[in-house]
């Protein structure tokens, strides 16, 4: 599991359910969403159930390999990341774990057209609603055993000992391309956005839908016309759920939002392909959620602290108008000792031993033992205060030094999960699913057949005895140091071109490029005619195949291109070359020359990073040189300048 930089993480009891600042997925992500995740899930057992810190939970389960699914207020989905626990279970997660510990997950599923996903173990099942605030419902048999947030409702009440029922269906069904009436009458009196949004689309594909409509997202419909075109766009839109392209979008560095099919309203925004849906949900909430929790405990403390401060800055403004008053309380007994002597001699006939006086508008406390000891007093006063204030000051000063260490501590941390996100963000944008093809060198022909040739020895015997067919074709360059080359048939009628394309690259890939030659003779046969077993009383040396019968002879030309396709470097034929490409011949250019010209003409002609080492890996033996740029339609290829 991916690990982000530690932090210091503290339960948080007061909060019930984390909300992580973005948008809020609507019933179409569920619909993906569900999916995705009942696919890797059904069939699995629970393990454990945690409450992870700022109120998110935590399902372990396992027999379908280990997996960790996280409910947020906001989101479900499955994460590669190790996300912490509270320091000890909560009442909530113990309760649900004593009741789910050892089910089997039977189903993964959305509730309606709607922002709701139930877990259903049989007798048991786990409701997630992604609206307001979000809610955790366990059932039993269809009653509420448990709620995260217990209330009830005009239409509906989520109490302990009642059956579960969900809010009204929305009144767009994207689905089922289901409107209601009365959607399609406020589309006349009210923005179309809005109508959209609070009906079931939510803001996102409610803007996108208007976009694709080619209508003002903030502007109520005025025709029949423009209602038709709302609906077209809607049923492209659901036509486009049938082939999801999950995207992350950037903006910068950061990641914006997920979307389970490309969107208009984003294409100006830069995207990333992921494999599936669930992986930029993870992606987007993770990182968010552990920016917040790398911070909460940290926060708590600073809090606390400033909290203190502002104490012990309060008190001490108070202590000192104290100390002040005491001194200048003695000092007017000082400065009045004639006038306050007549007073004492009064004092002591009438027998009192003390009284308040007032000098100059201030009330003094005279005692009978003396005008001195009067004023000693409010001096002896002002002088304990003075030393209380002393160590306030200590103690002021402590308080603002662990408030810099703690702000410097959360700033540390803040950077320190930047650039773990960082190296996520940068693993993922070179994340995709490796084929099992691209432990050879391969490619596709012009018309998308897969050819494979081996690395080395060892990829070399596992092309012919593991991976060749009985309807593949298999190639071999007529020079020492060269692949075993298989074109995949499928089955499919082969045609010359994708031939020639497959001896091309059996003698790119053989000794020849290297020692600079620019055609090579090539052979082809049936894989019936590839054999291990040598003629009796000879060797064959390991990784050498004995060919039996007629030989196919062609010659080619050792000219290759580079191209990004199916999301992969691609060095091939130029005939089966895709979009934009350069051209390669064998030349003096080291390999990491050649790949770093690549790359960069990619990144300035299409905008598109490809890594160095990618390209090294997929470029023949030895030197090459760049002899030209072209651009692939579907049946020609043109040149374009450099």
């Amino acid at each position: 599991m991916s690990t982000l930089p530690p932090s210091k993480l503290t339960s948080e009891k007061k909060r019930l359910a984390v909300g992580v600042s973005m948008r809020e997925l609507g019933a179409l992500d569920v619909s993906f969403l569900s999916k995705e995740i009942n696919e890797e899930c059904s069939g699995s057992i629970v393990d454990k159930v945690y409450e992870a810190p700022l109120g998110a939970f935590r399902v372990k389960t396992y027999g379908k390999g280990r997996k960790d699914l996280i409910i947020l207020g906001n989101a479900v989905y499955l994460t590669k990341y190790k996300y912490p626990s509270t320091e000890t279970p909560s009442n909530r997660s113990m309760f649900i774990r004593k009741r789910l510990k050892g089910e089997k997950i039977l189903e993964v599923r959305q509730i309606g057209f709607d922002r709701i996903i139930s877990i259903d173990f049989g007798e048991y099942a786990l409701v997630v609603e992604l609206f307001g605030k979000g809610n955790l419902i366990l059932l039993r048999n269809g009653k509420i055993e448990w709620a995260l947030h217990p209330k009830r409702w005009r239409h509906r009440s989520l109490v302990r000992g009642e059956e579960y029922s969900p809010p009204p269906e929305p009144k767009i069904n994207l689905l089922e391309m289901r409107i209601s009436d009365e959607v399609l009458s406020l589309l006349r009196k009210e923005p179309a956005s809005k109508v959209l949004a609070i009906n079931g689309l939510g803001s996102l594909y409610a803007k996108e839908i208007c976009l694709r409509a080619g209508l003002d997202p903030l502007s109520e419909l005025k025709s029949s016309e423009e209602v038709d075109l709302l609906i077209e766009a809607m049923k492209g839109l659901s036509k486009s759920i049938e082939e999801p392209d999950p995207r992350l979008i950037l903006e910068g560095n950061e990641v914006i939002d997920v979307t389970p099919i490309p969107l208009v309203c984003y294409k100006e925004k830069e995207q990333i392909r992921v494999e599936k849906f669930n992986y930029g949900v993870d992606e987007m909430f993770s990182r968010e959620y552990f920016r917040k929790v790398s911070k909460s405990g940290l926060e708590e403390e600073l809090i606390k602290l400033e909290k203190i401060l502002q104490e012990q800055i309060s008190k001490y403004k108070e202590l000192s108008l104290e100390e002040e008053k005491a001194r200048r309380k003695g000092d007017l007994i000082s400065s009045n000792i004639n006038r306050l002597n007549a007073i004492l001699e009064e004092m002591k006939e009438l027998g009192e031993k003390e009284r308040v006086v007032e000098i100059h508008g201030e009330k003094v406390l005279l005692r009978a033992n003396g005008v001195f000891n009067s004023a000693s007093s409010y001096y002896e006063r002002a002088k304990r205060i003075r030393k209380k204030l002393r160590g306030l000051n200590r103690a002021i000063e402590e308080t603002k030094s662990k408030i810099s260490k703690i702000k410097e501590e959360i700033r540390g941390e803040a950077e320190s999960i930047e650039e773990g996100l960082m190296e996520r963000l940068i693993t993922v944008k070179r994340r995709r699913k490796r084929e099992w093809y691209e432990r050879y060198r391969w490619f596709f022909t012009s018309r998308d057949h897969l050819v494979i040739g081996g690395r080395d020895r060892k990829t070399n015997e596992e092309i012919v005895e593991k991976r060749m067919d009985r309807d593949d074709l298999y190639f071999h360059a007529q020079i020492q140091g060269a692949p075993h080359v298989v074109l995949k048939t499928g089955g499919d009628e082969i045609s010359k071109e994708e031939i020639e394309e497959a001896g091309i690259f059996a003698a790119s890939f053989s000794r020849a490029w290297r020692e600079k030659l620019h055609s090579m003779e090539v052979f082809w046969v049936r894989p019936e005619q590839v054999s291990k077993k040598a003629p009796s009383g000879e060797y064959l040396p390991r990784g050498s195949f004995l060919v039996r019968g007629k030989r196919n002879y062609l010659k080619v030309g050792l000219k290759l291109g580079i191209c990004f396709y199916k999301d992969k470097v691609m060095c091939a034929p130029l005939r089966a070359m895709r979009g934009f490409y350069l051209e390669i011949e064998p030349g003096d250019s080291s390999k990491d020359e050649i790949s770093r010209i690549v790359a960069r003409e990619f990144k300035e002609r299409m905008g598109i990073d490809l890594e160095v080492d990618e390209i090294m890996r997929s470029l023949p033996p030895g030197g090459s040189r760049i002899c030209g740029l072209g651009e692939s339609t579907s049946r020609s290829n043109h040149m374009i300048n450099k």
